[in-house]
């Protein structure tokens, strides 16, 4: 007698049951897959840092190119000064995890697409930073980012180096000859222009007292800034109207004999009966 036997995954319930199952488990992984992979062992690294710059959850950290570990978590702190940073939790492997106390971190670019990674250099101590310790902020920087650059050419920038460039393609349109002879006598001229700085640049000359007494000066104007811009201006439309009608001044001049005064010498005084001065 023949038994009728029958394979167990030509059960559908369970061969649904199991889709299902490893359904899950791949959703899951891909959940956490950002702060690492489950039942895998790692060592923490806390980072003190000027500037998340662009930072995400999942961020490569990197040794020499080298990918060592992740970024696993990212919040704002407060510095004992008072001072708000962002501090970096990093989940490094085992064989890259011991990271000598005198190390740096610094978020560097990992493509022309803003992407960034945290570079980190460790240092050549025996002491190393203890499974959960802090990086501080005097140990990390955040460089010039590409995007920062980037952002700085906004529209208004735009326009005004294109009229920039205008100008300039103007101005030395048509005049590469007077532009050579400019170039050309440069070092005739910069070697005139030593001697000048070199007397500048000595104590004795008091560039530097000169420069500060200007500054008080500017800085004593300052509050009546206003007042003196309107004097300035009403300076100007009386001589504007002046210079409409010369001979009216020459004729008061001549009225005063104030011409006459300037024609004779001051010392021992004037005698002249038009002259006031003495």
């Amino acid at each position: 007698m023949r038994r009728n036997t029958r394979s167990a995954f030509a059960n559908p319930i369970l061969i649904g049951a199991v889709t299902v199952l490893v359904l899950l488990i791949a959703v899951f992984l891909a959940y956490t897959a950002n702060r690492g992979l489950p039942f895998v062992p790692t060592r923490e690294l806390k980072v003190d840092i000027a500037s998340g710059a662009d930072l995400t959850v999942g961020s490569d950290v990197r040794e020499g190119g080298f990918r060592i570990g992740l970024v696993s978590d990212m919040e704002p702190v407060q510095l004992p000064n008072g001072r708000t940073v962002a501090q970096l939790t990093l989940h490094l492997t085992p064989a890259h995890g011991r990271v000598p106390v005198n190390s740096s971190a610094s978020i560097r670019p990992s493509s022309v697409l803003g992407f960034k990674y945290v570079d980190l250099h460790k240092g050549t101590s025996q002491q190393v930073i203890a499974d959960g310790g802090t990086l501080p902020i005097t140990q990390t920087q955040v460089p010039v980012q590409f995007d920062d650059i980037f952002q700085s050419f906004n529209a208004p920038t735009r326009r005004a180096i294109q009229a920039n460039l205008v100008g300039v393609g103007n101005t030395l349109a048509g005049r590469g000859s007077a532009l050579n002879d400019t170039l050309a006598s440069l070092p005739a001229l910069l070697g005139h222009l030593e001697p000048v700085a070199r007397t500048l640049s000595d104590p004795r000359t008091g560039l530097t007292t000169l420069i500060d007494s200007l500054n008080r000066f500017t800085g004593t104007l300052a509050p009546v800034a206003q007042t003196t811009a309107q004097l300035f201006t009403d300076m100007a439309t009386t001589f504007e109207a002046v210079s409409r009608d010369p001979n009216a001044l020459a004729s008061a001049i001549r009225g005063t004999g104030l011409a006459e005064c300037a024609r004779h010498p001051r010392s021992g005084g004037c005698n002249l009966a038009a002259c006031e001065c003495a």
